[in-house]
């Protein structure tokens, strides 16, 4: 299989733009007023992230968003859930962001990731998403934890 070129500077800007965009958004701001955190990269604001998640289910639930509106946020979200993993403690522990076409049950789709040094792959991404289907059950905070602990 042909190798993929990952445009990691392209990736960085896609996730940044899409979070300046969130963070204008009105219902954004007031969560984030409401419950006092805002998205520093801290691990305090992995909460955040579950609360907007819960925020745009209920959006696109009740109809006020389409469906391309809440894949663009949970991309977004995912894009910052990892560098907030990584700002946490996995770049000391070798961490980036890496991309892949043979990720086994996804061969043939671009799937990005965060890798540590010992190869452990972690799917931020893919997080978000449980997240909203699972609730708590998927929990992020938890997520967050063992990526920077291993």
């Amino acid at each position: 299989m042909e190798e993929i070129i990952f445009n990691y500077e392209k990736f960085q800007e896609q996730g940044r733009n899409c979070l300046k965009e969130l963070e204008l958004r009105e219902d954004i701001l007031n969560i984030q007023k409401n419950k006092m955190l805002s998205f520093d990269y801290s691990a305090e604001s992995v909460e955040l992230i579950m609360v907007v998640i819960n925020s745009f289910k209920n959006s696109y639930l009740n109809k006020s968003i389409s469906f391309e509106v809440l894949n663009k946020y949970l991309f977004c979200l995912g894009w910052y859930l990892g560098e907030t993993i990584l700002k946490n403690g996995l770049s000391s522990k070798g961490g980036k962001w890496c991309a892949s076409q043979t990720i086994p049950g996804f061969e043939g789709k671009t799937i990005t990731f965060l890798q540590d040094s010992k190869g452990m792959m972690h799917f931020p991404i893919f997080k978000v998403q449980k997240y909203l289907a699972n609730g708590e059950v998927d929990d992020l905070k938890q997520f967050f934890n063992s990526c920077i602990n291993m």
